[in-house]
């Protein structure tokens, strides 16, 4: 056998290998960059799915699945309405669409939802006797994209682009809490809310109750708008949102006392107009 051959004959495994070492790297090369996001077409998802999760598994539920933004607050004459409304009627999911999205206004999000052009928004869902609340996911508007939450972007099912998350579903309860009266102005109405989500309750008397709220610990916070009729225009410039020095919890007292002041915002024009 020539030297020529034998180079030859030696070389096809080499060649081989080479191309199956080739394959492989891009092969691992388009696996990061799926991870990554950063490939055309496997990048953050158009589309979430949230999937309904009971202690027994999946959970067929009728009720609504509501986006909220992530510092929306529920209170009326403040942004009482959800962002998107999906209904849900005996499924175990829903899902929530980037086109849905581009569609709303920049008017209806609250500057402190936005955040390096990241439109921060929470998902709750609601059926007849459980719930739940998933915070932190945000939208693209520049790239009409998802981010998804770090600890939903190792685990949740990706399809293209299409990602599913699952969605803890925790039994509804009813949540009482109390402040001082004496603590209270009389010539105002006091409201405890949940952050960006659909749940407030006006006061009565210092008592307050959710009536229906996903069973978990929360931190509410407390706005005081003044009545129809009441007060003068310098008491109606601006009002506070203040924290509360503990969190509530269902089936406890929950006894509650003002904490820092959390905002300062402007009276909402509904009430300002009636009160001037």
């Amino acid at each position: 056998m020539s030297d020529e051959s034998r180079e030859k004959r030696e070389m096809g495994p080499k060649w081989k290998a080479a191309l199956c070492g080739l394959a492989a790297g891009f092969a691992l090369l388009r696996c990061d960059m799926q991870t990554a996001g950063t490939s055309v077409g496997t990048g953050n998802p158009t589309e979430i799915i949230v999937s309904f999760q009971g202690d027994s598994g999946s959970e067929s539920i009728n009720g609504t699945m509501d986006v909220y933004a992530y510092t929306q607050i529920p209170v009326p004459g403040f942004s009482p309405e959800p962002l998107v409304r999906v209904g849900i009627a005996g499924a175990m999911h829903a899902a929530l669409k980037a086109a849905t999205f581009q569609a709303l206004a920049d008017s209806l999000w609250p500057k402190t939802s936005i955040e390096d052009g990241a439109y921060r928004f929470n998902v709750v869902v609601t059926g007849e006797h459980s719930g739940s609340i998933l915070k932190g996911f945000s939208f693209r508007r520049k790239t009409g994209d998802f981010v998804l939450r770090a600890e939903d972007a190792k685990k949740a099912l990706r399809n293209e682009n299409v990602a599913t998350v699952w969605g803890a579903m925790a039994p509804l309860a009813a949540f009482e809490c109390s402040i001082d009266p004496g603590s209270l102005i009389a010539q105002k109405d006091h409201y405890l809310f949940l952050y960006g989500t659909g749940f407030q309750v006006k006061g009565d008397s210092g008592r307050f109750v959710f009536p229906a709220m996903p069973k978990a610990a929360y931190q509410v916070s407390m706005v005081s708008l003044p009545k129809k009729g009441e007060g003068g225009a310098g008491a109606n410039d601006s009002v506070y949102v203040y924290g509360l020095t503990s969190g509530i919890e269902a089936g406890k007292p929950n006894p509650l006392s003002f904490g820092p002041i959390q905002d300062t915002l402007p009276v909402p024009e509904s009430l300002r107009a009636d009160t001037l």
